[in-house]
């Protein structure tokens, strides 16, 4: 009994309970963004590949879990253990399960950007690397989430395991930043055509893709200093939390903002091509059509009042 009060006196619902329900809301809010970004894709792109659509299912289906998986976390945390601090000396299953979660949401967003460095590197050597780090992050995300299932103390798991944690977070975050640079630094290199709108559109991709890959490694380092420099609650695991949300919404959003991409891409060649000064070309030809109507209204006013001058001629002659 006397355990339980000492445990009751040191206990901090700020720094243990606080950040997960914080890291819940936020979760949620962004989990109906994924939502709404997935009903968005599949109510405009009926005929994009199998592959895409398949994916962006996935992606709905695992953050979705991800969510549930922190709300049993947070009821186990709030409700169950109301009263017997003691209890929360070890993670929830719920919290065990978000790992699972967050590391095959993360494997997956990562493949699908790695496709894209393939396409635009030629030396393949980054794809690879970045490859390799995705799935040694996936692996020992899942290792770690498996060790969590049975855990005896949260203290003695993440100072056996902490080695683990950091590792992954830290090869996640460089894995994240090194794809985003590397789309940008190839996008740049092949923009280079002398053509303004060519530029004007790289440009805004590129800078779309840094500011997309920034969150998540943005994310990702605020989780591995929070774990590093605070190990004694858990505000790391809000942080973690949000991550899978984040994930979900990067990709989403590149799929449903091409089509303004590729209209700026037409436009783009149209220029290249030597057609730039077509929308020009058809507004001259509209107003010396209008000119030419106008012209022709009025000769044929002219005659109608010459015809008019004629009768009145007659008439009068007739009188």
């Amino acid at each position: 009994m006397k355990l339980d009060v000492a445990m009751m006196d040191s206990f901090d619902p700020n720094t243990i309970i606080g950040p997960v329900e914080v890291g819940l809301v936020i979760a949620a809010f962004l989990c109906g963004c994924v939502f709404l970004q997935a009903y968005i894709y599949y109510s405009k792109f009926d005929d994009d590949p199998m592959i895409f659509r398949v994916l962006t299912a996935l992606l709905t289906a695992l953050t979705l879990a991800h969510l549930m998986c922190i709300c049993a976390a947070l009821w186990n945390m709030t409700i169950t253990t109301y009263g017997q601090p003691e209890k929360l000396e070890i993670f929830p299953y719920g919290a065990d399960m978000t790992l699972v979660f967050s590391a095959l949401l993360a494997f997956s967003v990562r493949l699908f950007f790695i496709s894209r460095v393939w396409k635009l590197d030629n030396a393949k050597v980054v794809p690879v690397c970045c490859f390799l780090m995705s799935c040694y992050s996936v692996v020992i995300t899942i290792t770690i989430a498996g060790k969590a299932f049975v855990m005896t103390s949260a203290l003695d798991y993440v100072a056996t395991q902490g080695w683990m944690i950091t590792s992954a977070l830290a090869v996640g975050a460089t894995c994240d930043m090194t794809i985003t640079l590397s789309i940008s630094w190839n996008l740049r290199q092949r923009g280079k055509t002398g053509f303004m709108s060519t530029s004007r559109l790289i440009d805004q991709v590129v800078r779309w893709t840094v500011e997309t890959g920034l969150i998540i490694a943005l994310q990702e380092i605020a989780t591995l200093a929070c774990f590093v420099t605070m190990r004694d609650n858990y505000i790391w695991m809000g942080l973690y939390a949000v991550e899978a949300s984040v994930y979900g919404n990067s990709v989403l959003a590149v799929l449903n903002h091409r089509p303004s991409t590729r209209k700026k891409a037409r436009n783009a060649v149209y220029e290249m091509e030597g057609h730039g000064n077509l929308p020009k070309m058809r507004n001259t030809i509209v107003i010396n059509v209008t000119e030419s109507i106008e012209r022709e209204t009025e000769s044929d006013s002219s005659k109608d009042d010459s015809r008019q001058d004629g009768l009145i001629d007659r008439s009068r002659s007739l009188v």
